[in-house]
């Protein structure tokens, strides 16, 4: 329920930050209206298989420490918005 509730927050936030500034050409407005392109590439990317008959899921496997963690969730995030926008 926590997890939700800060889910509803930021969707909020984005809400607020998109309608006032009347901006329609803003990343969260494209990343919305490729939501489904986006969870589909994530997940392709992924786990699909890439290396020798493993996938970068496979590949990593619980390894990742905190620093590894933020470095691929941004890279995750940077590579989807660009995907997005493109």
């Amino acid at each position: 329920m926590q997890r939700l509730g800060v889910i509803f927050v930021l969707l909020y936030l984005l809400r607020l930050y998109v309608s006032s500034s009347g901006e329609r050409k803003s990343y969260f407005y494209h990343i919305g209206r490729e939501s489904l392109l986006i969870y589909w590439f994530h997940l392709l990317i992924i786990y699909r298989i890439f290396f020798n008959g493993r996938s970068i899921n496979d590949l990593v496997n619980n390894a990742f420490g905190l620093s590894e963690c933020i470095a691929a969730a941004t890279s995750m995030i940077v590579l989807m918005l660009a995907v997005a926008v493109i």
